[in-house]
This record gives structure tokens, sequence and C-alpha cells, in this order.
């Protein structure tokens, strides 16, 4: 089963400027939780940490949108230990 088979992933029409911020034209919905060590540097997603990362936050649904369609662009996510 993929993630569009569970509907955590939207598409929609590509306008005419598909990088707008208020209407991207792909979203998806993925879980993922907090790592307190990763700040920002620079008004921007610092350094990634090494993977894998331990995290004791809680787990929270997340909307991903394009990167040339984020206002906070990051390009990768650390991996998480189970």
């Amino acid at each position: 089963m993929t993630l569009a088979d569970k509907g955590r992933v939207r598409e929609e029409e590509i306008r005419r400027q598909p990088f707008a911020a208020d209407n991207p034209p792909l979203r998806m919905r993925v879980h993922a939780r907090r790592i307190p060590q990763w700040t920002m540097e620079m008004n921007s997603a610092g350094t990634p940490p090494v993977s894998p990362v331990a995290s004791k936050e809680p787990l929270e649904e997340i909307e991903l949108v394009p990167y040339g369609c984020a206002r906070l662009r990051n390009a990768e996510f650390p991996v998480l230990l189970r």
C-alpha cells in the first residue's frame, strides 16, 4: 500500500504558477516527531543532525509540500531511531 492509497497524498491541478505557496500542486501528510536539537540557522532549517536520531517528542502529523512552494525550505530530514 502506498501513501496515495492511504489518502495521504493529495494532487491538485498544476496552475500557471506551480510553486505558489498558497496552492501547491502536491501535498503529503506524514507522521513525524520534533527533534529538539535540530534548530534554525539564519531563518532556515539548520543542518540536520546525523541519523539515526532519538526523539521522545510525541508523534504528530505534518504536511509536506514541494520545495519551491515552502516558506521554510528543507531538502532532507534525519531518520528516527525505532
